[in-house]
């Protein structure tokens, strides 16, 4: 007993740090492990490991573990973390970033996923749909538990909310897509924080973030302002977009149309904002407004360069399957048509970005009814 006593309390003073009687503290560990393209890939070895505010740093072992000690923080206390190895880049950095240093440094150990930057894109798709996935399985299980609770739930009501979680989860491609091409340092911090919540499967505390009152004032505030006016409508109008997305996870429809709207309504001649309108609206087989938004969003992108052109493609093989599902099937081989012969001159240009787009278009094109 008295050993025991001994040891637990050898442990305790080796992780105090204390500079005069007003600064003491417990030092803060993070453990980690490094791994190869997805949460479950192969773990990776002599990967280089830094982080601000102090920490040593120290490079992953044989099994892709590594620890970085943080003698002058306290748990809670937020850093930044970065992962390096030649060839090779981050996939899930949004969780890498403004991260709380954890209270145990065993627990939940800090996952890096490293891909090489050609694949960087399809490993962060496939990253964000699993995420997307377990978002809306919560939401699930938690709307059928209190649908459940009273115990008078009846099948109408279960295939009910069967139907919206389907619904959902034809939403996460979509997003998947969408997050799949952000960039280390896109959006504003609003738009940073409310990821890392959706990663964290804190997806109401996310919304919260990302509240009506909070995007309406900034959007009044842009509309006072003569410089960077056009700046803050654009992080507003694609933070209005992520609070869409993630009030369709949560099977909160009808709010999630209203967000889309808010920002078309915010700027009315941009592209991303008609484009995911669309999107949305075609998922939930809204027709009309999904006609629209495809619409728009083509009047605006042929305006802009040559660079572009791709999603001109893009926007046209959406609007086909869209003519397709309504027996337009002119229609929607003309836009098929035109969106082929973009994706074929640009795979000519780059092959390994854009042969799979012609390969889908064309696949597209060959089962349409003659």
């Amino acid at each position: 007993m008295k050993n025991s006593l001994t040891r637990r309390l050898t442990v305790l003073a080796a992780s105090i740090t204390c500079f005069s009687v007003f600064d003491c503290h417990a030092a803060a560990d993070l453990n980690g492990v490094v791994k190869r393209n997805q949460m479950g890939g192969e773990s990776m070895s002599m990967v280089e490991i830094s982080a601000s505010r102090g920490a040593n740093p120290t490079a992953t072992d044989s099994s892709g573990r590594f620890k970085l000690a943080f003698p002058k923080l306290d748990p809670d206390d937020r850093v930044d973390v970065d992962a390096r190895s030649k060839g090779w880049v981050v996939v899930n950095y949004e969780q890498l970033a403004g991260l709380n240093l954890p209270k145990e440094a065993g627990a939940n150990p800090l996952i890096i996923i490293l891909a090489q930057e050609a694949e960087r894109e399809q490993w962060r798709m496939a990253f964000y749909r699993i995420k997307g996935i377990e978002n809306v399985t919560q939401s699930y299980q938690r709307k059928l538990a209190n649908l459940e609770k009273t115990g008078t739930a009846t099948r109408q009501e279960r295939d009910a909310l069967a139907r919206e979680r389907d619904q959902a989860l034809a939403m996460v491609d979509a997003l998947a897509k969408q997050f799949a091409t952000v960039k280390p340092g896109d959006g504003d911090a609003l738009y940073r924080q409310a990821t890392q919540l959706f990663l964290n499967s804190q997806l109401d505390q996310a919304l919260s973030l990302l509240n009506e009152k909070k995007l309406q004032d900034s959007a009044d505030q842009a509309m006072k302002m003569e410089e960077d006016a056009r700046r803050i409508k654009e992080e507003t109008a694609r933070n209005y977009r992520l609070r869409g997305q993630f009030l369709a996870l949560r099977f909160q429809f009808a709010d999630a149309a209203k967000a889309y709207g808010a920002a078309t309504n915010l700027l009315p001649n941009d592209f991303e904002n008609w484009f995911g309108f669309a999107v949305f609206h075609q998922k939930l087989n809204h027709f009309p407004e999904a006609r629209q938004g495809y619409e728009k969003a083509l009047d605006i992108v042929r305006t802009l360069p040559d660079m572009y052109r791709p999603d001109v493609a893009k926007t046209l093989n959406n609007l086909a399957v869209l003519h397709r599902d309504q027996n337009r099937y002119a229609e929607a081989r003309k836009a098929y048509e035109e969106a082929l012969g973009i994706f074929r001159e640009f795979a000519v240009r780059n092959p390994e970005r854009y042969a799979p787009d012609v390969r889908k278009v064309q696949a597209n094109l060959d089962q349409l009814p003659k």
